[in-house]
């Protein structure tokens, strides 16, 4: 056969072949997703690789996670830019993103924190107690900025004693040069073990501790409506996962990790 007549019919055939073998993959179910999570949470987006590791060996579909700003998440995930978000309260649905499905198990309660050097607190171990003494000695209390829960709790304290935060590192620095006397930090995991690791370089911070457990909120992941089918699924998956201990042996070794270490101030 003529060379270059060769050389076409292998090109025809090729081009052929390729998408009916994608095809036949994406048919029998193999799926790679991509799941928006907030950035500036990068221990607790640690621990969602591991769970959704886990979840690749039970469901047959495989998990990325990227990390977007916070609202960005959730406009890109409903909109179908994503595919879904590794981890969010629950009813985003009824929430202005009706595109977006609730998985209905729970991977993990994310909690809202009080920070601060503990002497500054003495007596004081609600939030009730912390916004009462905050109006009255003028305190100033942190948050970050474009948390929905924690700016929902701190909604009674007058705005001129709260102040938004756009990282956690700037809380604690702020916490340990007495600009600010309280800082209300979610998730619980992810403050705990940056404050551990921001100690390692910054001996003047050893006097801010975790005061007390604000709230506590469980936390699904969530697919677009196009991954419907695949919903039922990865919802037994994580049942199973608590059910047999696995999500509670992954948060162990999770929190027995080493802090991640700190870059600068």
């Amino acid at each position: 056969m003529n060379p270059r007549r060769l050389l076409l019919v292998f090109i025809l055939l090729t081009s052929w072949i390729i998408p009916g073998s994608a095809a036949e993959l994406e048919g029998a179910g193999v799926k790679t997703l991509t799941l928006a999570t907030p950035e500036g949470e990068a221990v607790f987006t640690n621990y969602l690789k591991m769970v959704f590791q886990e979840l690749e060996n039970r469901t047959g579909a495989s998990y990325r996670i990227v990390e977007l700003p916070k609202k960005r998440c959730l406009l890109d995930a409903n909109a179908g830019v994503y595919d879904g978000l590794a981890a969010r309260i629950a009813g985003l649905e009824r929430a202005g993103y009706p595109n977006l499905i609730q998985i209905k198990a729970c991977h993990y309660r994310v909690q809202h924190i009080i920070f601060a050097e503990t002497s500054e607190l003495a007596g004081i171990d609600s939030l009730e107690s912390l916004l009462e003494a905050a109006a009255q000695k003028g305190w100033m209390v942190g948050y970050l900025e474009g948390s929905k829960k924690a700016a929902e709790l701190l909604q009674p304290l007058p705005a001129a004693n709260k102040i938004a935060l756009s990282m956690p590192e700037q809380a604690f620095f702020m916490l340990g040069g007495g600009r600010i006397q309280a800082y209300l930090g979610g998730p619980g995991i992810s403050n705990k073990a940056l404050l551990k690791g921001l100690r390692q370089k910054n001996p003047h911070l050893q006097a801010i501790q975790p005061q007390f457990v604000v709230s506590e909120s469980p936390l699904y992941p969530y697919l677009h409506k196009r991954h419907k089918d695949l919903a039922p699924v990865l919802e037994a998956a994580l049942h199973a996962m608590e059910a047999d201990g696995t999500l509670n042996r992954l948060l162990q070794e999770f929190e027995s990790m080493a802090p991640p270490p700190f870059q600068g101030e």
